[in-house]
């Protein structure tokens, strides 16, 4: 048995740009979350999560991931068999996924309440990994065990990763097929197809993770494509100094450029985060990151991040993140949206409790200025306990 408990203090300064009702107080938005994983031998696993999430004087009231009181976050029964090197099973029911560094799909940690799926995972483990999946995602109840399974937002797919084609690569590909969320951009009735290859390069001081996936869709008789592409690279510039590290994350998804062609359906990402300001949505996620962590005493993380937002059609609206318009493509036709500049310093005083004091601010476009907007200044407070 175990838990977790997430308490988070935010305080923003013209939220979203001034466009909403601002707060002048700030608000406490609690996690907690309890679980157990029975085992019995090595063939039978059930685990089962509860979670508790709420807001608290939030002057606007909860955001759409902020409440979601008594629920299950995770119950699900894994079957396992073992033959030779190779080892098989088979998970149903709700839980959480991801894949990848999470570009595509995360359980969100961000956000107050997390991300969960109903459905099943059939997995093969020997030198590789491969999934089968039939996912459908949960939506958030605000009262108790009221959680909803949003059945036209199937997932099906696979995903093999940890190929080790040459020393120190590794290959991973999956595949797609899905239905797009009610907010797409463009008309969501009919369904997409995706294919993605992803590479990591893990060498003494140098790493790197880039990205590239392919979505098809038929609406009417045309064949229509969006692409996603993303390269994380990282790097310790001093052998001898170990604890710090510089990198530079770069995420390019297309955006709307008319009939033949559609929006980047980013399904579940792990971008969507409070980290990101709360302010762009899944079709605003285009964007370059620098970044520079310095990790002093072993027991501290101190964070410089840099991002510029980028709109990767000037054909396309501003989405804000829970899907509504911020601003319409006709009165901000520019495609630089702005820079946030955080620092962040994080204590690890044990290995079950953590301490985070954030400070990030969104420098808005001088496009985005002239249509009234103002920058954004974000404070925030994280207590983390585990046991």
């Amino acid at each position: 048995m175990g838990g977790e408990t997430r308490q988070r203090y935010e305080y923003f300064h013209n939220y979203r740009l001034g466009d909403a009702e601002q707060d002048p107080n700030g608000y406490l938005t609690s996690r907690y979350l309890l679980h157990a994983d029975f085992h019995l031998r090595d063939w039978f696993r059930l685990f089962t999560q509860f979670s508790y999430t709420d807001v608290y004087g939030r002057a606007q009231g909860p955001r759409y991931p902020d409440r979601d009181r008594l629920a299950f976050q995770q119950l699900f029964v894994d079957l396992r068999h073992r033959a030779g090197n190779t080892r098989l099973s088979l998970q149903v029911g709700r839980r959480e996924y991801f894949f990848g560094k999470n570009r595509w799909m995360a359980y969100r940690e961000g956000p107050n309440t997390r991300q969960s799926f109903d459905g099943m995972n059939f997995r093969i483990q020997s030198n590789f990994q491969a999934d089968f999946f039939f996912l459908v995602p949960v939506d958030i109840g605000p009262g108790n065990f009221d959680n909803s399974t949003l059945w036209d937002q199937k997932i099906i797919g696979f995903h093999v990763e940890g190929l080790q084609w040459i020393p120190r690569h590794e290959l991973s590909f999956y595949g797609l097929y899905f239905q797009p969320a009610p907010m797409s951009l463009e008309n969501h009735s009919y369904k997409k197809y995706a294919l993605g290859l992803r590479e990591k390069v893990s060498l003494s001081r140098f790493e790197a993770d880039a990205e590239l996936m392919l979505q098809l869709a038929e609406p009417g008789y045309t064949l229509t494509s969006a692409v996603m592409l993303g390269a994380d690279l990282r790097i310790r510039p001093f052998s001898a100094y170990q604890e710090l590290m510089l990198g530079l994350d770069v995420l390019y998804t297309s955006g709307y450029k008319g009939y033949k062609s559609m929006t980047y359906q980013s399904l579940y990402p792990t971008h969507i985060k409070l980290r990101n300001t709360d302010l762009f949505g899944k079709h605003n996620l285009s964007f370059v990151e620098s970044y520079i962590w310095w990790f002093p005493g072993g027991k501290n993380k101190l964070a410089l991040e840099m991002m510029y937002y980028l709109r990767s059609s000037t054909s396309d609206n501003v989405y804000s993140i829970p899907g509504a318009v911020l601003y319409p493509a006709y009165l901000f036709p520019g495609a630089y949206l702005g820079a946030q500049y955080s620092i962040l310093f994080t204590r690890y005083w044990s290995p079950f409790i953590f301490t985070e004091l954030q400070y990030s601010r969104f420098q808005a476009s001088e496009g985005l200025l002239s249509t009234g907007a103002s920058h954004m200044d974000l404070f925030a407070l994280v207590l983390t306990i585990r046991f």
